[in-house]
């Protein structure tokens, strides 16, 4: 395989080299010639791969480490290249002169990479910086803001997804897009020079701050943002990463925020109550109008901190901001009293209230704050301290004096208190009635002469007030009293009296008299009550206040007007402000007529009086403001209806919208609970889950039926949202709502020409696809049947071209009528188009059902209708029947045999009914025709009662007889009850039947007890259906008492399954017929699923073994176990035992064998008519 290689090395044999070399075979000649070569070209080659690296990648550090390298590997090249030449040319100084060249750059290049490698080492790998990537990629996607990245250009390289969402492009489309394409037109021209400009100077630099910058959004529309621009210097050229961020809302709120502080600033100045706020550092930000006025200040840019001090009095200032700035962290409101001078240079004592404000991050701001004038209040309360130590002085220090007149003398006397009072001395007052009048002040004189003369002549006694002057000039106020003194003989005999001295009373009652005019001409509201709570009077402000007469406000407690604070409360409160001696605070008190009135009460406590003196002042009006500015930006920045209930669903405010929409006007609905508005829809589970939404995230949402003012129901899209007072509880609601009417009215005219037919409004052929789809699987699953009719009308073509169009969609109306009144709720009719209607039929008992309201349908539309323009119309009706699952499990199958059956009908004469199958349409028209004619049967009484012996297996004697009942039929003859009893229990005349076949059997056994045979058992059938549905035992009372036939005599037997299919009500029947005396069978025993649980609770007499038990005897030995337990059973329960069938001897004998009581069956005789009955009881009675 080698073999040319060999030559060839052979052939260089020839060709011998110099130097040492020349030893060498060729074949090891070649090897290193061949070696060398190789080594030397891939030597060469790295070299090129380095440098083609460096070259593209030059954002790589240490790139000369390459390029060294790259030298290295060429110089070993050359080496190799040497060596090979050295073999024919042995230059071996150029060979040690490249060697020491590669020698020196391998020195070289060792001693560059070692101090390298922890570098090196120290540089991201790969993976790490393809982490790292990733994260910043996720970093730049998950900022807030959008982000772009763009180049010195202009040109979009990147954008995150927020960008994204604010301009309205998708990314792939921001990419290579110019960023002046994302600015407005009217800014775009100059943006190329800005961006030239911060590219020369490229530092991190906000952009937006204090001006507006809009940019373009993709859809043409322009928003206002921030932006902040930063450089990115890399080896491609510098780039810019631009943040932007939306600050439409913000510009919106700010401007919210102003027009609410400019409302706050108007309803400040329109306050009269003083206002005024500070900032942390106590000076004055804001003061209202009515601060201004009363200081006489010209604006508060004139007002400082240092002005307000000043103009407190002297005496107050050191005490009027001692509690404020001292804890700034207690959320609680200060209250001061000190005096102010005002702008006509006055002192007015000022109640000042304050209140610490705080940011969003708790930080103290401040304070905000309300003062009022109470110098009014102030001079009052000292008028009343004053006359508090007037009125305790005057009792202390009043003294009465006495006097006395002889009658027969005229002698005067008096007391040491009476010289006193008079301002006399004893020693030196010449006391004489001329002396006493000369005292009385001139004005009285005549009116004590008149009293005098009044004492003298006995008259009753009485008081007089006068006043005296005193020597000093001074006048006084004296309460005089007096009447006449008798002897023993009853003889006048002295005048005695009295003198008060009720200057200081005088004088207090005129300052009350003062006092009291300026309570009552006070604006406020003034009332006194006692430690107790009651209410001891009050004045005529208050009583406008509360809603009271004075009248009755005397004598009410607090209690009963208070609305805010509970008894224990009040009891507290009473406590504190006897213990301060005064307070101020806000309560509420209830008015009259049941509303609530904010107050504001200002106490003090009497100790001299054990009373308070309390002063209100309605606050109601101000609460009301400071309430509108929580939730005016809530309630009515929308023109939406809104409605503002409080905590208990009363409404307190509506806008015009909602009264446009509900009907209610302000006036009728504020007031009213938001109840008013229900429209009954909505049951309480509906409502419970809408508050527990409101009451867990503080709102709720969603659609609901109310009722306008006028009645009417209608839908809406209500909102609902709870507003939080300062203290973070719930105060009021917030309800915005959107009438939907029309929404759901066009929803419902879609779903109406989408499922209904526009004509007769009956479903159409795609409601009627998925109605029996869903009957199939529901049949399916309950194993039961349905039945499918499918219509077509006679002569309605010729109708409709006759009379017209409108008389045809007349006709088609009333048919759809007629067809939908003959149904039951649970079928459907539906129109299929043209004339052609389907009735479904679901839950079916029998075939038979559907060819009955087939034949229904066909006898209600043979009647005739009456048109617009005419009034005797007659048509004919077609119907071809299909059934589930008889002719298909799947409505296309049982469309299409319906169709097939309709076709059927129509080939046999139109007006007529017919089935898929011919066999069920023979069957069912039979016995639908049979049903007809049992009716009739019933009605020309061609029933007949047939009687078979019941025989005592002992005796073997006739002791009763079963009746059985009979079709006497005048074209069949004798019809059989197996052919007509199932049809009678189906259609419920089986209750007719069952009825007259009782009374026929009880006629027949009087009238045999009356022809003088032998009384026996007369047992009649009760069905299932009689017993569970008609009221038996009232029927077998009557007839018994129509007959007269004996209740002991007649047995009632029924079936094992009809009692366990009644058994809540079967033991209180039987025992309602045992009471009557009736004897009571259980018919075919054991074929049923009763418990002798039951039966042995049940009042009954005998049991009667099915034939199906005794047919197989001798010959099964299963029934004759069955049937010897029955009869053993039987005996055990005390019950008598029947056998039905006895046909044979060997029959008889086992259950003669068994202890069986009776029998019946052909093997004594077969039912027969009455009088063969008869014969056969005559024939035994002469035997």
């Amino acid at each position: 395989m080698f073999a040319w290689f060999n030559d060839l090395l052979v052939g260089t044999s020839s060709f011998m080299p110099h130097g040492a070399c020349y030893l060498w075979l060729p074949p090891m000649l070649w090897l290193h010639i061949i070696s060398d070569s190789i080594i030397a070209i891939a030597y060469f080659s790295i070299p090129f791969a380095l440098l083609y690296f460096v070259k593209k990648r030059t954002d790589l550090a240490y790139r000369w480490v390459f390029v060294l390298f790259g030298v290295f590997i060429c110089l070993c090249g050359t080496t190799h290249l040497i060596s090979i030449w050295t073999i024919w040319h042995p230059d071996y100084w150029l060979d040690g002169l490249v060697k020491l060249a590669t020698a020196l750059v391998s020195i070289v290049t060792a001693l560059l990479i070692w101090p390298l490698i922890p570098k090196l080492l120290r540089l991201p790998s790969p993976q790490a910086l393809q982490t790292s990537e990733t994260y910043l990629r996720a970093i730049f996607d998950a900022t807030p803001d959008a982000m772009l990245i763009s180049n010195e250009h202009g040109i979009i390289t990147m954008a995150n997804q927020q960008a994204e969402r604010l301009l309205g492009y998708s990314i792939n489309e921001l990419l290579g897009l110019s960023i002046e394409t994302l600015v407005p037109e009217s800014f775009r021209a100059a943006h190329p020079g800005l961006r030239t400009q911060f590219a020369a100077v490229a530092v991190t630099r906000p952009m937006g701050a204090g001006q507006t910058v809009k940019v373009l959004r993709k859809d043409g529309s322009e928003l206002d943002v921030e932006i902040s621009l930063s450089p990115i210097r890399t080896e491609q050229g510098l780039f810019f990463a631009s943040a932007l961020r939306d600050i439409t809302e913000r510009k919106q709120a700010e401007a919210t925020l102003r027009a609410s502080e400019e409302r706050f600033r108007r309803m400040a100045n329109s306050s009269p109550i003083m206002i005024w706020i500070t900032n942390a550092e106590g000076e004055p930000t804001f003061v209202n109008q009515s601060w201004l006025d009363f200081t006489g200040f010209d604006s508060m840019q004139t007002m400082t901190h240092g002005d307000w001090i000043s103009s407190i009095h002297p005496d107050d200032r050191e005490t009027a901001f001692v509690a404020y700035y001292q804890n700034t962290e207690v959320q609680a409101a200060i209250t001061t009293e000190y005096r102010l001078r005002n702008a006509t240079g006055d002192w007015r004592w000022i109640l000042d209230k304050g209140m610490p404000l705080y940011d969003e991050s708790g930080v103290f701001n401040g304070y905000i704050g309300s003062a009022i004038d109470i110098t009014e209040r102030k001079q009052v309360q000292e008028i009343l301290q004053d006359k508090e130590q007037m009125l305790s002085e005057s009792q202390r220090i009043a003294h009465v004096g006495s006097w006395s007149m002889e009658l027969a003398t005229g002698c005067i006397s008096w007391s040491d208190e009476m010289y006193r009072i008079f301002g006399v001395a004893q020693q030196t007052f010449g006391l004489s009635l001329k002396t006493f009048l000369d005292l009385i002040y001139p004005d009285d004189r005549a009116a004590m002469k008149r009293w005098l003369s009044d004492c003298r002549a006995g008259k009753e006694s009485q008081e007089l007030d006068f006043h005296i002057r005193l020597p000093d000039g001074a006048v006084r106020f004296i309460r005089g009293s007096g009447g006449l003194q008798y002897d023993e003989m009853n003889r006048p005999l002295r005048m005695v009296g009295s003198a008060q001295d009720i200057t200081e009373r005088k004088q207090a009652e005129r300052v009350l008299n003062q006092i009291k005019a300026m309570i009552d001409i006070s604006l406020d509201g003034f009332w006194v009550a006692d430690l107790m709570g009651n209410v001891l009077q009050a004045n005529e402000a208050y009583a406008k206040i509360i809603g009271y007469s004075i009248d009755e406000l005397v004598n009410m407690r607090i209690s009963q007007l208070e609305a805010k604070e509970g008894s224990e409360q009040i009891k507290a409160h009473i406590v504190k402000i006897v213990t301060q001696g005064y307070d101020l605070f806000e309560t509420r008190h209830l008015h009259k007529d049941g509303h609530t009135i904010d107050i504001e009460v200002s106490a003090a406590f009497l100790s001299e009086f054990q009373q308070f003196c309390v002063f209100c002042r309605d606050i109601t009006e101000r609460k009301r403001i400071e309430m509108d500015l929580r939730i005016a930006a809530v309630a009515f920045e929308s023109q939406e209806a809104m409605v503002i209930t409080d905590t208990t669903s009363v409404i307190l405010r509506i806008n015009k919208a909602f009264t446009e929409s509900t009907g209610y006007t302000e006036e009728e609905a504020v007031g009213q609970k938001i109840s008013i508005l229900k429209s009954g829809r909505h049951g309480a589970a509906f409502y419970a889950a809408m508050w527990k939404g409101i009451l867990s995230v503080g709102a709720w949402q969603g659609e609901i039926w109310d009722r306008r003012k006028n009645g009417e129901i209608y839908p809406k899209w209500l909102s609902i949202t709870a507003v939080k007072g300062s203290d973070g509880v719930v105060s009021h609601y917030v309800g915005t709502h959107t009438d939907i009417t029309e929404r759901k009215a066009a929803e419902e005219q879609i779903k109406l020409l989408a499922f209904y037919d526009p004509l007769t409004r009956l479903p159409n052929r795609r409601l009627l696809q998925e109605r029996l789809k869903h009957g199939i699987n529901v049949e399916r699953r309950d194993g039961k049947q349905l039945g499918l009719l499918m219509l077509d009308l006679d002569r309605f073509k010729a109708i409709n071209d006759s009379l017209g169009h409108l008389a045809g969609d007349d006709l088609l109306q009333q048919v759809a009528e007629r067809i939908k009144a003959r149904l039951r709720d649970v079928d459907m009719v539906a129109r299929l188009g043209g004339d052609e209607f389907i009735v479904l039929l679901e839950d079916i008992a029998q075939p038979e059902d559907a060819a009955r309201v087939a034949k229904e349908i066909i006898a209600d539309l043979t009647k005739p209708f009456c048109l617009t323009h005419s009034d005797n119309v007659q048509i004919g009706v077609s119907i071809g029947i299909s059934l589930y699952p008889q002719h298909g499990d799947t409505s296309e199958l049982l469309m299409d045999h319906a169709d097939a059956a309709l076709y059927q009908a129509k080939d046999a004469g139109r007006g007529c009914f017919a089935y898929f199958s011919e066999d069920l349409t023979i069957a069912a028209r039979e016995r639908i025709a049979l049903e007809t004619r049992l009716r009739h049967a019933i009605e020309q009484q061609e029933l007949r009662v047939f009687f078979q012996p019941q025989v005592d297996i002992a005796s073997g004697r006739i002791v009763g007889a079963e009746a059985l009942v009979r079709w006497q039929d005048p074209v069949e003859g004798l019809i059989p009850p197996i052919r007509f009893i199932p049809i009678a229990e189906e259609t419920g005349l089986i209750v007719e039947v069952g009825e007259w076949v009782l009374r026929e059997t009880c006629r027949q056994g009087r009238q045999w007890l009356d022809a003088g045979l032998p009384p026996l058992t007369l047992a009649v059938n009760v069905s299932s259906h009689q017993f569970r549905r008609s009221d038996i035992c009232a029927l077998v009372a009557t007839v018994l008492s129509d007959t007269g036939f004996p209740s002991q005599q007649l047995e009632l037997e029924i079936t094992e399954s009809g009692l366990m299919e009644n058994q809540d009500n079967a033991t209180a029947i039987l025992n309602s017929l045992r009471a009557q005396g009736v004897r009571l069978a259980i018919d075919d025993f054991g074929t049923g699923y009763s418990s002798l649980a039951y039966l042995k609770h049940f009042p009954l007499d005998v049991l009667k073994i099915d034939k199906r038990f005794i047919d197989d005897i001798p010959f099964q030995q299963d029934d004759m176990e069955i049937a010897a337990t029955i009869v053993a059973m039987g005996h055990i329960l005390g019950f008598k035992v029947l056998a039905e069938g006895v046909e044979t001897m060997a029959q008889l004998a086992f259950l003669q064998e068994k202890g069986c009581d009776m029998y019946q069956g052909y093997i004594k005789s077969k039912p027969v008519p009455a009088h063969e009955f008869a014969e056969l009881l005559r024939a035994q009675q002469y035997s």
